[in-house]
């Protein structure tokens, strides 16, 4: 009897102080560490294909030309970013929401949003980013001229511990954006 007695009291105790038996939910599924970027580009489809896209990290450059598809005669053009080179980034030209015009039948996107994604995705990867890593996102015509976008971005990276240090401190990932001061 005196057992059970000595059960409850602790069990109350524990209850009352707030160290009763709580489970912390990580389930996060976890973040990528790299660099992000973004930018309205102000032209129209036909200005974009067969620009040049450079991302650079570092010595490190990927190029790739800006490629229009139409699924359909009628459809919007699509623009698709064909990357290659040493980097894992992925780039993408997405029609800006209220930018939609009718131009004899056929749908006009005359603006786009550029978002480009600096992925390292292991944990070596991850590691080798260091504070002080240039970026470079220059978005220019093929052939010569003037280029649409031209950052250069010199980044110190923040942890990022998406379920807390408390609750996975070996888990962590490293990002920063291009985007601002």
């Amino acid at each position: 009897m005196r057992l059970w007695i000595a059960v409850i009291v602790t069990s109350l105790t524990l209850a009352t102080s707030g160290c009763a038996f709580v489970s912390r939910s990580c389930t996060e599924m976890g973040c990528v560490s790299g660099a992000t970027f973004s930018a309205p580009v102000a032209s129209d489809s036909d200005a974009l294909a067969g620009m040049v896209l450079t991302l650079c990290r570092d010595a490190a450059c990927t190029t790739g030309a800006i490629v229009e598809t139409r699924p359909c005669a009628s459809c919007p053009p699509r623009l698709a970013v064909r990357l290659s080179g040493p980097l894992d980034v992925s780039a993408d030209l997405l029609p800006a929401g209220d930018q939609l015009a009718s131009d004899g039948g056929t749908t006009v996107i005359s603006s786009y949003t550029l978002v480009v994604t600096f992925n390292a995705k292991t944990d070596a990867a991850r590691d080798a980013l260091a504070n002080g890593d240039v970026y470079v996102v220059r978005l220019a015509p093929a052939r010569g001229g003037a280029a649409v976008i031209d950052v250069t971005k010199s980044v110190t990276y923040a942890k990022v511990q998406p379920n807390g240090a408390d609750c996975d401190g070996a888990f962590y990932c490293r990002s920063a954006s291009l985007n601002g001061g």
